[in-house]
């Protein structure tokens, strides 16, 4: 059986959509557990209007946050596997839970994941990443550096199942920082550690909605006391959990690498937000332009070429794929018309290697968004 954890605070409305997507799902062998941080509104109202005893619901007498919220329904979980999920979540393929129970089944796994749609402002993005089929616990560890811990923009916490009897083990939600907004990935990671087979399901599982708040977790992005304790948090929470910590040195050493300059580019961009049409000023009428970084900074950085009616040619990137506007570098390496490359990326290791990289093409004008 299936435990379906939906955390929910004052969002009636998505509380009830996100029901119905789990009511569409093929595979009927589940149990809901909603657990209400102590809303203001009604919540249960939503609950009793469906005449379903497989729903299990309580309301924390006081506001936990997240983390809290999430450790406290785990413990309503009896069945053989669980997902959570946030009730502004939504569940798009009507079969994944389907063909993620039938991995477990047929494959030896210890968790399956499948890909998510990002949604934001008014973009709907889907990176159609190749991810292998099976990976052992090693080789997803090593995707996950590979995807520079970007994983929001592939795969979410909540686009996982896991075995309830192995979730058990990694002290999940166990944090340094009780607010911290990064509990996900630390519990993913050291899920994987304990885990021997990671199953990946190609199907588009779940939308996530982007905050468009001011930060990592979607506030106080110009204040990086906070946002080191957010996300320096889940580095410090897997090297913990470890009494042997050279089997997590690595991964924590990279993760925590990421996260300062994660810190730090949201800061820059913070700065940089009204300052666009003068970084872009020195771009001639007739040059081709290319953005090299298809994230959500890329995106932005379109919207304001277009507006000075520059000519926009498309993306330049080494990871997202997929996208009819979008290329890598190899491929822009072949180009020899003369060409302005934007390097839409704050993180100063990226901007360096791009650098690099484009610094050998004579017919290439490079600006970025920090210098």
């Amino acid at each position: 059986m299936l435990n379906i954890v939906v955390t929910t605070y004052n969002r009636k409305k998505e509380l009830k959509i996100l029901l119905e997507c789990i009511f569409q799902q093929t595979y009927k062998n589940w149990t809901i557990i909603v657990a209400d941080d102590n809303s203001d509104d009604d919540m249960k109202s939503v609950i009793d209007s469906y005449d379903n005893l497989r729903i299990v619901y309580f309301k924390n007498e006081i506001n936990l946050g997240y983390a809290n919220n999430c450790k406290k329904a785990f413990e309503y979980c009896s069945g053989k596997y669980v997902i959570f999920l946030s009730d502004d979540d939504c569940l798009i393929d009507e079969t994944f839970f389907e063909k993620a129970i039938h991995s477990f089944e047929n494959k030896e796994i210890d968790c399956a994941f499948g890909r998510i749609g990002v949604l934001k402002d008014d973009n709907f993005i889907v990176n159609h990443y190749p991810f292998k089929e099976l990976y052992t616990s090693k080789e997803f560890l090593d995707e996950i550096v590979n995807l520079r811990f970007s994983f929001l923009d592939y795969f979410s916490f909540s686009s996982f199942i896991f075995k309830v009897d192995i979730f058990k083990k990694i002290s999940p939600f166990e944090t340094t920082f009780s607010r911290s907004g990064s509990v996900d990935i630390s519990s993913i990671i050291k899920y994987v550690f304990l885990s021997k087979k990671i199953s990946f399901v190609d199907v588009l599982a779940y939308e996530w909605v982007k905050s468009c708040g001011t930060s990592l977790s979607g506030e106080k992005k110009d204040d990086l006391v906070y946002q080191t304790l957010q996300t320096v948090s889940a580095g410090i929470d897997i090297y913990n959990f470890f009494d042997d910590k050279d089997i997590c040195k690595h991964i924590c050493n990279e993760y925590i690498k990421y996260s300062f300059n994660a810190i730090l580019s949201d800061f820059a961009q913070l700065q940089n937000k009204d300052n666009l049409e003068e970084i872009l000023k020195p771009i001639e009428q007739n040059s081709d332009v290319y953005i090299y970084g298809r994230g959500w900074s890329g995106l932005a950085l379109e919207k304001e070429i277009k507006k000075m009616k520059l000519h926009f040619k498309g993306y330049i990137d080494d990871f997202k794929v997929g996208f009819h506007d979008t290329i890598s570098y190899k491929e822009f390496e072949k180009t020899t018309e003369n060409t302005t490359v934007i390097i839409s990326n704050y993180k100063y290791d990226d901007i360096y290697r791009i650098y690099k990289k484009l610094s050998k093409l004579k017919h290439v004008t490079i600006i970025d968004l920090v210098s």
